[in-house]
């Protein structure tokens, strides 16, 4: 994982940065291009609606940076995880906006960035201090045919349809307490950073021998449950999910 000030919120977009396209990061260009696609896909009969919703985990505490009523971290009423009958991490508590253009969903984003929490240290003038997730979903159904797609719920119309969500997520940056001079809240919010940042390795390693180790031999346990950033990403990084990290 990289060290804190090395860039990480910059290159995601995930930061209150200006509109210049030659500066956007990876969020926004990838927004871009999903929604071109949707665009073009939608003359050929695509039927789409996208929402975003946009948290963060500061010291394990879930924070809708979205809904700036939501209950102050640290209270107990903020948003929850659960897992449904099938297995997926459900958010409860979160608000999902809907948005009808692609400026809406930017607009989300900058919004939701302009809530994180931020602190100075030592090593970054502006260092984040969460874990950050902007998540689109996704529910798309061909008006063309009636034929399912893939695993589907009602559709838009009341046909079947495909949903799916990505999550982008920003990982705040591993911290060396001596390095930073942090102290206090900044020095704890350091080691919750580094708790789930080593718990997310952890699951890494552990899918890792998992997929080398087919066969008769029982499967090793993946600990998702040790941090609230690996249970919230659990449908995200195991079963039928495509993962990319930037490092």
């Amino acid at each position: 994982m990289q060290q804190t000030g090395s860039g990480k919120t910059f290159s995601m977009g995930t930061g209150p940065s200006s509109a210049d396209t030659e500066s956007q990061g990876v969020v926004p260009r990838a927004i871009s291009e999903i929604w071109n696609h949707l665009e073009q896909r939608a003359q050929g009969g695509l039927t789409y609606s996208i929402d975003v919703s946009f948290l963060e985990l500061y010291n394990e505490d879930l924070i809708d940076l979205l809904n700036p009523r939501a209950a102050a971290a640290g209270s107990g009423r903020g948003p929850s995880i659960r897992e449904d009958s099938r297995g997926n991490m459900v958010l409860v508590g979160v608000e999902r906006q809907r948005a009808r253009a692609q400026t809406d969903i930017l607009e989300l984003l900058h919004q939701g960035a302009l809530s994180r929490t931020t602190a100075s240290t030592d090593m970054n003038r502006t260092s984040s201090r969460s874990h950050a997730i902007f998540t689109v979903h996704l529910r798309q159904q061909d008006r063309r045919s009636s034929a399912l797609l893939g695993d589907g719920e009602a559709g838009m119309d009341g046909g079947p349809s495909i949903v799916s969500k990505i999550h982008f997520v920003d990982l705040a940056g591993s911290e060396r307490i001596k390095r930073t001079g942090a102290a206090g809240d900044r020095a704890r919010e350091g080691i919750s950073i580094n708790a789930g940042l080593l718990a997310l390795g952890n699951v890494i390693s552990a899918l890792g021998t998992a997929s080398a180790e087919r066969g008769p031999r029982r499967a090793p346990h993946v600990p998702y449950r040790d941090s609230k950033l690996t249970r919230l990403l659990q449908d995200s990084l195991g079963g039928n999910s495509q993962t990319l990290m930037l490092a």
